[in-house]
């Protein structure tokens, strides 16, 4: 079931990024077509889908947990999974432009 809603998640972010190359595509002068009109027109709503999936999968996971030791555990897995992707690109990015 979930893998489903990560697919709608997934389009809700790919409705993201084709709405800021839509803006991209106009400055540049080049036609832009139907799709990248309509990307420009609704794609500001994949924000919106994409955290209200997230927070969905977010309850989903976690609601047979209950108790403060399982809100520790629950912020420590966040924690853990939010910067294992941020500091190695931190350090790289720091290396970079020091």
């Amino acid at each position: 079931m979930l893998t489903n809603i990560q697919f709608l998640r997934f389009v809700a972010a790919l409705l993201v990024v084709f709405y800021h190359t839509s803006n991209h595509v106009r400055m540049t002068g080049v036609d832009q077509g139907v799709f990248f009109e309509i990307a420009e027109a609704v794609g500001f709503a994949g924000v919106d889908i994409f955290f209200v999936i997230s927070g969905f999968i977010m309850f989903h996971t976690t609601k047979k947990t209950t108790g403060a030791l399982s809100m520790v555990e629950f912020l420590k897995r966040r924690m853990a999974r939010i910067f294992s992707g941020y500091w190695p690109f931190f350090f790289l990015a720091m290396g970079i432009f020091a």
